[in-house]
């Protein structure tokens, strides 16, 4: 997504994103309501931007409300600091540090929500869950 001239890069693509990577452009991309013509692109990112509209089986799915900041910080309140947050066995020190400040608990409430409201994983939790069972498998 970082690689110059790629769709997202291009400023009449910035110009429907907004906080969080939504807007009302996007909602009606999604939707199916939006003419992309309207962006003075390329056929291809036209194309691009119409295969984004969700199918009707989509439309009905509910997506998961963002996590606030109060939660974050209280999960991080019950969970104890020993415990592993990731197949590296990383503790959960940063983390109740993190919940100590509100502008970074309600940063990382954003981070932890994204892939439940938008739907992905990142590569690097595939790599360490990898990581993870294999070094299960050795033991």
């Amino acid at each position: 997504m970082h690689v110059e001239k790629r769709p997202p890069t291009l400023a009449a693509f910035q110009s429907i994103l907004a906080e969080h990577r939504t807007s009302e452009v996007a909602q009606a991309i999604l939707d199916g309501t939006f003419n992309p013509s309207t962006l003075e692109m390329d056929e291809g990112i036209e194309t691009f931007i119409k295969g984004l509209q969700r199918r009707e089986e989509e439309k009905s799915l509910s997506m998961p409300r963002q996590m606030t900041t109060e939660e974050f910080q209280e999960s991080m309140k019950v969970t104890h600091e020993d415990t592993s947050s990731s197949a590296l066995g990383l503790h959960y020190t940063l983390w109740k540090a993190v919940a100590e400040d509100d502008y970074l608990s309600e940063t990382h409430a954003i981070m932890i929500s994204l892939p439940f409201m938008y739907g992905f994983v990142c590569e690097r939790w595939r790599k360490h869950h990898r990581l993870h069972v294999r070094e299960k498998s050795r033991s």
